[in-house]
């Protein structure tokens, strides 16, 4: 994993679809609310990316609707319902 990336190993298993290893890290106490330097959380960088498998794992695991970025203010719930 390149560190400047940004993505911690519970984006990287999500993004690769390995719901396995998901469920193991989430398991050993993975936050699922993690958020970046601006307050976004795996949710919020799913639902930008229209990863449904993400976007329904996450939630099933407690990520939070609500959380709202730093700058902007937007919670995942707002970016779900301004998806098209």
């Amino acid at each position: 994993m390149e560190p400047s990336s940004g993505q911690v190993p519970l984006h990287i298993s999500l993004t690769e679809k390995q719901e396995s290893i998901a469920r193991t890290l989430v398991g050993h106490s993975c936050d699922v609310n993690m958020a970046d330097f601006d307050g976004k959380c795996l949710l919020h960088k799913a639902i930008m990316q229209g990863d449904e498998f993400s976007t329904t794992f996450l939630i099933k695991n407690g990520a939070r609707s609500s959380a709202a970025t730093h700058s902007e203010h937007v919670t995942p719930l707002h970016l779900a319902a301004s998806y098209k």
